[in-house]
């Protein structure tokens, strides 16, 4: 049997016979348990920043210091790395009159307050003012990027002294990794600019093949993103960024400069979190990794992207994805954009993009390759319309793959057939 994470519960796969399983590599999987462990990794990488002083060395008596953090549909610690930030921040005088918070939501909705309380955790929670960014207001513009993008960002970053990103690196399904960069553009960037930045990946008739999962060279997302930070003053940015197992506990982290740690810490992930295969299958069942990686539809595109990377033409893929957000963006957009072939969604992306038209461009693209989409969720009916997708409720899991697999043995007598538990950690064909 193979456990895989839906929600904050898990669906059990029991027949595995003739299946493979792709599992990312023994320390995403390895469970560590002690919050007390996970301080000491953080407190030694902010001890030996690359090319950065340490934190406690970097910070000015007197600074204006913003702390940029990711929202709730990240796991990054927070929680565990910010009391240790601020204790550093504290010994050099630095109060609540000096620190402020903002949460990175790029285009997305703001936290409640209950999030941004699990975010900071109890000891940091009103102890500093704490604000979602917004990205329709109070921007202040910094400057243009080598590609032409217009930097507007958040006025209170704008203009703070020292700036300290946060976050957690991780594989992206088309900046290449999360973390880093990604804080500023598009974590606290104006719509338009981020919206420039998306449309980046557009080549021609299709989408750039170098704006996928794992991919930096030549990838112009990235680069525009490593752009912005130029403009803003990469020279008063230190990056802290954890590195998280499937469990969402920091087992490595990366201080310092925002460029040379940030790469580091992705050649570190690179070496030892993704899965391989040496085939395409016709049949993949593939999960999200679980909460908050399956909160909605638009984050569970992980899952599509990893799940297609090694599926054949005319094969099946099973999504399995709790989708307690629903949609998790305004459902017009995606009956706008799933209702398009992947012809008509570059045209219309290259008017007005928006990352569900490109989400569905790969999604509908599986369709247009003669595939079969399936969703394995509760109360998503309209969900799996909108998309194309054949519904699947939780309770009829086993009994649904099961019945799958016989009929799709009926054109393939021995269909290759792999399950990806943590579909949020990409697989890679060799």
């Amino acid at each position: 049997m193979v456990r895989i994470p839906y929600d904050i519960k898990e669906l059990v796969l029991e027949n595995t016979a003739g299946i493979d399983v792709m599992t990312p590599g023994v320390l995403a999987l390895n469970k560590i348990g002690s919050v007390g462990l996970q301080r000491e990794i953080i407190r030694k990488a902010l001890g030996s920043p690359l090319e950065r002083p340490s934190l406690q060395g970097w910070i000015r008596k007197g600074d204006g210091v913003v702390i940029i953090v990711p929202d709730i549909t990240r796991r990054c610690a927070s929680e565990v790395y910010l009391p240790i930030v601020s204790e550093i921040l504290e010994k050099k005088g630095l109060s609540g009159d000096n620190v402020k918070i903002i949460i990175a939501t790029g285009n997305h909705r703001g936290n409640t307050e209950c999030e941004i309380k699990k975010i900071t955790s109890d000891m940091i929670y009103g102890q500093y003012a704490v604000f979602n960014h917004e990205s329709d207001n109070d921007l202040k513009y910094m400057g243009r990027t080598a590609s032409g993008n217009d930097i507007y960002i958040n006025r209170i970053v704008a203009e703070a002294d020292k700036i300290i990103l946060t976050g957690a690196c991780s594989y992206h399904t088309f900046a290449g990794f999360s973390g880093g960069r990604k804080a500023l553009l598009p974590g606290v960037s104006g719509r338009q600019t981020i919206l420039y930045n998306h449309k980046l990946m557009i080549d021609g008739e299709r989408i750039n093949p170098l704006t996928y999962t794992g991919i930096l060279d030549g990838n112009p997302v990235h680069k525009d993103m490593t752009d912005a930070m130029g403009v803003i003053g990469t020279e008063r940015i230190f990056m802290l960024n954890t590195i998280s197992n499937v469990y969402g506990e920091t087992v490595a982290a990366r201080s310092g400069s925002p460029v040379t740690a940030f790469y580091s810490a992705c050649d570190y992930i690179k070496s030892t979190f993704p899965a391989s295969a040496n085939k395409k299958y016709d049949i993949v069942i593939c999960g999200c990794g679980g909460f908050p990686y399956d909160i909605s539809f638009y984050q569970s595109f992980r899952g599509v992207c990893t799940g297609a990377g090694i599926l054949k033409n005319n094969g099946v893929l099973i999504l399995i994805a709790g989708l307690a957000e629903g949609f998790g963006e305004d459902k017009d957009k995606f009956v706008y954009w799933y209702s398009k072939d992947t012809k008509s969604i570059i045209k219309a992306l290259k008017k007005d993009f928006d990352v569900v038209g490109r989400n569905a461009y790969d999604t509908n693209g599986l369709t247009e390759k003669g595939c079969k989409f399936y969703l394995v969720s509760d109360d998503a009916e309209e969900i799996a319309k909108t998309s194309g997708a054949h519904i699947i409720p939780s309770s009829g899991f086993n009994t649904a793959v099961s019945k799958i697999i016989e009929d799709y043995k009926i054109k393939v007598a021995n269909p290759d057939i792999c399950v990806i538990p943590y579909g949020n950690v990409p697989v890679f064909l060799q």
